[in-house]
């Protein structure tokens, strides 16, 4: 009995070890250097894409300005430089008249974004056709 006892004992510890179930310290290291790849491709596309999504707010808002200061110089009102347009301006964005002007030709409007890194855009009439600087 005492034999029959100890095999049955035996054979259940057996049984228990070898249902223990889990993931060797291997699998574990090779899923955490995947995600360790993973982030490292990651984040430079996901930094380009923030710094596009800044440039796009700078670019509308400048021509936004632009359009703003235009109709007001065609209404004869003369543009003053450095005019901060608050109606476009917020915590992260100034936009701002660059030059005197008395002709809707002569128009150039910045616009700044403020952050992490700065995107600038000039539009309208008076600034350069990639938006980089006023002529």
């Amino acid at each position: 009995m005492r034999a029959m006892i100890k095999n049955c004992v035996g054979a259940a510890r057996h049984d228990r070890r070898a249902s223990v179930s889990g993931f060797s310290i291997v699998e574990l290291l090779v899923v955490v250097a995947t995600l360790g790849v993973l982030v490292a491709i990651a984040i430079p596309l996901f930094s380009a894409l923030q710094a596009n999504a800044r440039l796009g707010d700078a670019r509308v808002a400048a021509t936004d300005g632009a359009s703003q200061v235009v109709a007001a110089v065609a209404d004869g009102t003369p543009a003053v430089a450095g005019t901060v347009l608050e109606n476009l301006t917020t915590g992260k964005l100034t936009v701002t008249n660059e030059l005197p002007a008395t002709e809707p030709d002569q128009v150039c409007v910045s616009a700044v974004t403020h952050g992490y890194e700065d995107a600038t855009w000039f539009a309208g009439p008076g600034a350069t056709a990639d938006g980089s600087a006023c002529k």
